[in-house]
């Protein structure tokens, strides 16, 4: 793994002053993120198999949740960093299929070869996109307008978007299978033929935050904001049906999942504590309930924005909440031990991973991102 945390230090302190003399003459550009709560990590204890995410069953969603998992393998020449990509915008979501990474940003889809090459935009002019999936043909995304909420799609190769559903109250994390489309709507949980037809709700939810689809049962978290309630994680059947909750209530001041990773035997999640100034964590669950271990601490007024397991490691992404966060993407072992620090200094979200890379797109505090290809 690349040592990049000299160079990050020098850009994002460059960078925030940047920003420092931009405010002087104009809006600060933290006044929101000044806002945003902390975050914990967390997993089940145990081993772990290859997480889900694959290019049929992917999905990602709001919060800054991603969806996260093993998708092939990538082969580059060098050791280093590589931006793939960058715009004007700021990103948010990603996922990835074996060869192709897609994102979204303020207002666009947007997909790059993961060896690198030419960006290719998939949807304009669209407000704030949120939830996104892809499977072996197309792209799915969610755009959240309130009351105006729709879920679209396009060729993953690129084409005309087209509307699957609009007129929802919310649309936010979505996925997908072989044969259906999954997105939250406000307090439900829908399901449409990709075919066509007609949605139907499956279960009634509040708050979801993330969520995964794997071996025909869908995974699903949850996280309030606002602290009346704790959030947490469930399964059940692609109908909805034999619900089986995962945790349902992660400590005493929980507020439950914000991004969620699933494999063959565990979850993982980053819960907000809601502690003051922030403590943050990475825990591991067993799919069977058995109950949540700590794994490793997240940097203080940090929020994760995305979490993607391997068969040994985990790895997440962090949004600072305050200009005194020292945010970055991190590694783990899934048995524990001293993080790793993968990049420092910045504001990261969307996050996938493969047999042999990490992507991540990273946030300017001046306006634009960028999406880099850093091994793993």
């Amino acid at each position: 793994m690349p040592d990049v945390r000299i160079e990050d230090q020098f850009n994002w302190k460059l960078r925030q002053l940047s920003v420092e003399l931009h405010s002087m003459i104009s809006k600060p550009v933290w006044v929101i993120l000044a806002i945003a709560p902390s975050v914990t990590v967390m997993a089940c204890d145990g081993g772990a198999a290859s997480p889900s995410g694959s290019s049929s069953t992917g999905g990602a969603g709001a919060g800054g949740s991603s969806m996260s998992g093993t998708v092939g393998s990538t082969t580059s020449t060098t050791s280093d960093p590589v931006e793939l990509a960058g715009d004007a915008d700021y990103a948010g979501t990603m996922v990835s299929d074996p060869t192709t990474i897609y994102w979204v940003t303020d207002s666009k889809v947007l997909a790059v070869p993961k060896l690198g090459g030419a960006v290719t935009t998939l949807a304009s002019r669209q407000n704030y996109p949120v939830g996104l999936a892809v499977d072996d043909t197309d792209v799915y995304w969610t755009v959240g307008d309130f009351g105006a909420a729709s879920v679209m799609r396009v060729p993953n190769g690129g084409g005309t978007p087209s509307t699957l559903v609009d007129g929802q109250s919310e649309a936010g994390v979505i996925a997908v299978d072989d044969v259906s489309v999954f997105w939250a709507d406000g307090s439900t949980i829908q399901k449409l033929p990709k075919a066509g037809g007609s949605s139907v709700s499956i279960v009634s939810v509040s708050n979801v935050s993330s969520m995964h689809l794997k071996a025909d049962r869908l995974y699903v978290a949850t996280i309030d904001w606002t602290q009346q309630a704790a959030g947490g994680i469930f399964s059940c059947d692609l109908d909805g049906n034999d619900v089986l909750p995962i945790a349902t209530a992660i400590d005493g001041t929980s507020r439950g999942c914000s991004a969620l990773a699933v494999d063959d035997t565990h979850a993982y999640c980053t819960a907000s504590k809601g502690t003051s100034p922030g403590v943050s964590t990475v825990i591991s669950c067993p799919l069977d309930g058995s109950g949540p271990t700590e794994i490793a601490g997240i940097h203080s007024y940090c929020i994760s924005a995305a979490i993607a397991v391997d068969s040994s490691t985990i790895f997440w992404s962090e949004d600072p909440s305050s200009v005194e966060a020292v945010c970055g993407v991190h590694s783990v072992s899934e048995l524990g031990g001293q993080p790793a620090d993968v990049f420092l200094y910045g504001m990261y979200a969307g996050m996938v991973i493969d047999e042999s890379h990490l992507f991540v797109a990273r946030n300017w505090p001046g306006g634009g991102s960028s999406v880099f290809r850093v091994p793993k």
